[in-house]
């Protein structure tokens, strides 16, 4: 019986490190850091100042770690000469500032299938377009007034674009 007891106790013991070890894996501040995700889906019907027609779809994820550490990974579909990608200031009915662009593309990329178009982490001492900080894009994330968007060859002020809204 004691033998048995030892048994489950050890077992126990084994999932518990493995549950702490899992909830750890991608949180870049630590286990006790409070996350907040944001989640946009990119389409044309969403582009201002006018819809745009077009197959090119997609989703953007941005997740919010404590003060000091966003991360983001923005996905496309059957875009063509992708020319840049940013989180604008602003809500869904303007044509706003960039806020923070995200990596810069050296040449149109055009993609098929569902694909990582970027993906990274914001801290407090990224670059942000204009007068935006790092504070300014926290505000505006838990305001509604930030979205995504992803331009192109032939849709310069946007291709596909989506609200990031509070999961």
């Amino acid at each position: 019986m004691n033998h048995r007891v030892r048994q489950l106790a050890f077992f126990a013991a084994v999932a518990g490190i493995g549950i702490v070890a899992a909830c750890d894996d991608d949180d870049p501040s630590g286990p006790t850091v409070v996350r907040t995700n944001f989640a946009a889906t990119l389409s044309g019907a969403n582009e201002r100042p006018t819809a745009i027609t077009t197959t090119a779809t997609g989703n953007a994820i941005v997740t919010v770690f404590g003060t000091d550490s966003v991360t983001y990974r923005v996905q496309v579909a059957s875009i063509d000469s992708v020319i840049a990608s940013h989180i604008h200031a602003g809500d869904a009915t303007c044509v706003c500032p960039v806020m923070f662009g995200f990596a810069a593309f050296t040449s149109p990329t055009s993609i098929g299938a569902l694909t990582t178009l970027r993906e990274g982490t914001i801290v407090r001492t990224s670059t942000f377009n204009g007068s935006y900080t790092f504070d300014s894009l926290l505000t505006r994330l838990n305001n509604g007034t930030a979205y995504v968007n992803v331009h192109t060859r032939r849709n310069p002020i946007g291709e596909i674009r989506g609200p990031l809204i509070k999961q």
